[in-house]
């Protein structure tokens, strides 16, 4: 008890609260201090670019997948010396030369071949149409039936060697012989158009530019065994 007028200390006196040393006072744990500035993640580098390890040929279907090409630097290598191959094999392609007789022969049978059949078709014309045979005999000695038969026979005349000689006619059949392109190329029907008419012209001319092969150069085309050389 307090006697007289004596104050009462409270410094002197320690309070503790009930509670301490009974796990209910925890220090409190730090606060995490957020910072305004945004953290960039580290750039993700492409691991397929660069210096990239292909995959096994058993893994080229997930090319698509890992971004590489599924062409193989071999194979690309292969097919590159398989198309020079190919280019060597057509230029080292050499033909045997035909003889001048061969090229005449034929050609005189392709030339008969030619004849007959505008033959067959002015025959035809005058046994269906309604005119006297004492009118076809004067025609046929007239001048205009060799102007008609001269235009019918050149009409037959190019487009039999355009597009026979594409392939062959039955005259070079017959002797073995083939038209081809002197580039080394495939004979086209430019080559063939062009080499009729200028043969064609010839006859106007005496055939001298048939015998001077003027036909072929013009025309960039040789007449040749249907036969390689053998080395």
């Amino acid at each position: 008890m307090l006697e007289g007028n004596e104050e009462f200390n409270f410094d002197e006196v320690s309070f503790k609260p009930l509670t301490k040393g009974l796990g209910f006072h925890k220090k409190d744990s730090p606060k995490a201090i957020v910072s305004n500035t945004q953290v960039k993640p580290p750039p993700i580098q492409n691991k397929f670019k660069g210096n990239q390890v292909l995959p096994s040929k058993g893994q080229e279907s997930l090319g698509t997948f890992y971004e590489h090409s599924n062409i193989w630097p071999g194979q690309i290598e292969n097919d590159s010396a398989q198309d020079d191959s190919e280019l060597d094999t057509t230029d080292q392609a050499e033909f045997c030369e035909a003889l001048f007789f061969e090229k005449f022969s034929s050609f005189m049978v392709d030339f008969l071949i030619i004849t007959a059949l505008t033959s067959v078709t002015f025959l035809s014309f005058f046994y269906f149409s309604p005119i006297k045979a004492s009118d076809v005999t004067s025609f046929l000695a007239s001048v205009s039936f060799l102007k008609a038969f001269f235009i019918l026979f050149s009409v037959y005349f190019i487009t039999y060697f355009s597009f026979l000689d594409l392939d062959r006619t039955p005259g070079k059949t017959l002797f073995n012989l083939k038209l081809v392109d002197l580039n080394g190329g495939q004979l086209t029907f430019k080559n063939t158009f062009l080499r009729s008419l200028i043969t064609l012209s010839s006859f106007l001319v005496a055939f001298l530019p048939l015998i001077v092969d003027f036909h072929g150069k013009l025309s960039d085309s040789k007449l040749v065994k249907n036969e390689q050389k053998s080395h």
